[in-house]
């Protein structure tokens, strides 16, 4: 059903001559009503309004991604100095946490920090993928102790109608034991009134954790082509052509924001690459009538 041999080459033969891991006649990988077929890298790049393709060819890469995670001491750090954002109560996020290394971006995240390293697109992810689903392809290579995680951030309206209290992410987990699929939820179940004028209100949440797990192994220190599929309440994952995780969340899972993290054991450095990232729109028939 699933040809592993798909791949993508860059998006001209200069550059791909350059790349010593990809072939120039490489096809990128689609996914279809029952097969994941293939078509021609330029019918690819033509995506619909809302798509966008990023390569990490050059260091122009921070114009429209944002670092972030917490340094050993717990301080929240965002940002490349010089880029987004500014303020004199910035803290920066460590410069060799993401990197350019050969043709991809590396990040790095370091055992005394508790928190993943993260990398999240500045812009929003078009609203038009709420009512058509969306796909996300990359390539990825992971460490053989750490954790690639591909992630789909939003908030839907919880107690207070109008307003965005519910808040959701969609992950991807790509590691050497296997992939990991994981939906996370803070939700508002309760507010009490602000003690003080102009004060906030107190907030009760509840946080869950629903996740599916395949324990088909993941070659460490190779290149490996991601397909995570997500529309309404549904779920779909495969590594190298191969389906790997399908899931049915319980709630629809908004599609707002999306970004790439690295963790790892907290033994020793966790390191994951990433490569030709490619979001947009599910095709109408992706998944059948």
């Amino acid at each position: 059903i699933f040809d592993a041999s798909c791949r993508r080459s860059r998006r001209s033969c200069a550059v791909a001559l350059s790349c010593r891991r990809r072939s120039a006649s490489a096809l990128v990988a689609v996914w279809s009503v029952t097969a994941l077929t293939t078509v021609p890298l330029a019918a690819a790049e033509a995506q619909p309004a809302g798509g966008w393709t990023e390569t990490f060819d050059d260091g122009s890469w921070v114009e429209r991604w944002v670092p972030h995670g917490r340094l050993a001491d717990g301080t929240w750090a965002q940002g490349v100095d010089g880029h987004w954002p500014k303020g004199p109560k910035t803290v920066f996020a460590r410069g060799d946490w993401w990197q350019l290394e050969d043709g991809a971006i590396r990040g790095r995240n370091f055992p005394d920090e508790k928190h993943p390293a993260g990398l999240k697109r500045r812009e929003k992810l078009s609203p038009r993928f709420q009512a058509s689903g969306i796909r996300v392809r990359c390539r990825v290579r992971v460490g053989d102790t750490s954790t690639a995680q591909i992630r789909i951030g939003g908030s839907s309206p919880g107690i207070k109608p109008d307003e965005a209290t519910d808040r959701h992410v969609a992950v991807v987990d790509v590691r050497a034991t296997g992939i990991r699929f994981w939906n996370g939820n803070r939700v508002l179940v309760a507010e009490e009134p602000a003690a003080e004028p102009g004060g906030k209100p107190k907030q009760q949440t509840k946080n869950t954790v629903l996740e599916q797990v395949s324990e088909r192994p993941i070659t460490p220190d190779e290149w490996h082509d991601v397909v995570f599929e997500v529309k309404g309440h549904d779920v779909r994952v495969a590594v190298d052509g191969v389906e790997a995780v399908t899931y049915r969340l319980p709630h629809v899972q908004p599609l707002q924001s999306f970004g790439l993290a690295v963790n790892g054991d907290k033994q020793s450095i966790g390191t994951a690459w990433f490569d030709e990232v490619v979001v947009d729109a599910l095709p109408a028939n992706a998944w059948g009538p």
